[in-house]
Parts: C-alpha cells; sequence; structure tokens
C-alpha cells in the first residue's frame, strides 16, 4: 500500500495490475477494496502485500 493509506486487510477483494492509462511511477497495481476503492501498491510493498493476504 501507498504509505498515506492504512488498509484492513479483511476489507481487500483483489490485487489487480495497473493498465499503461493507471499505472503511475510510483506504483505497479492497486488493491480493490468491498466498497469499490482503489487503494495503489508501490512496486517495493507489493510482494508483503501478497504473502500477507495468501
Amino acid at each position: 500500500m501507498h504509505r498515506s493509506y492504512v488498509v484492513n486487510t479483511d476489507c481487500i477483494a483483489a490485487l489487480e495490475k495497473s493498465t499503461a492509462q493507471q499505472n503511475t511511477a510510483a506504483s505497479t497495481g492497486f488493491s480493490l477494496m468491498n466498497n469499490g476503492d482503489q487503494v495503489p501498491v508501490s512496486r517495493r510493498i507489493l510482494p508483503m502485500v501478497r504473502s500477507a493476504l495468501g
């Protein structure tokens, strides 16, 4: 997750890759939340998020 977000892992519906149009310099993907919000996931944090979600 990006440093400015605090996320409850129980509320993550999916991890998605950013498309070329969505991609920013610091993000390679996003987590899709149960309420439909998208939270950016940085390249550095992505492996930790994946392992935490199982």
